[in-house]
């Protein structure tokens, strides 16, 4: 039972980040300067969603400059090689291997499924 659960919620998570990325167009605010670069939060624990100015309007470069590359003159850090989740190895075995689920991947279990 718990596995089905966990199935239909990883499916349900990874449609909804996969419509998400369809159908939302990225927006990057306007660049700061370095002296005002710095993320307010663990800006890797919202995934790259926190960046989409059509989501989540301005929070993203207000609290993730440096995360959502908006930085003037700094150079921008790629993605943590980190799991925002701790659970990864709980979701069905495809996890890391179907494409259905590779937005959920991204922003969740980078570091579980060796995408960096």
């Amino acid at each position: 039972m718990v596995f089905f659960f966990n199935s239909v919620l990883l499916l349900c998570i990874a449609l909804g980040s996969q419509l998400g990325a369809i159908d939302a167009q990225t927006t990057r605010a306007t660049t700061r300067s370095p002296a005002s670069c710095v993320d307010l939060v663990d800006c890797a624990r919202y995934g790259r969603d926190a960046c989409d100015t059509s989501l989540y309007g301005d929070w993203g470069s207000q609290n993730c400059p440096a995360f959502c590359g908006i930085c003037q003159g700094v150079a921008t850090p790629g993605a943590p090689c980190a799991d925002t989740r701790g659970d990864c190895n709980m979701f069905q075995s495809d996890l890391c291997t179907n494409s259905l689920f590779s937005g959920f991947v991204d922003g969740n279990c980078r570091k579980f499924c060796n995408k960096c």
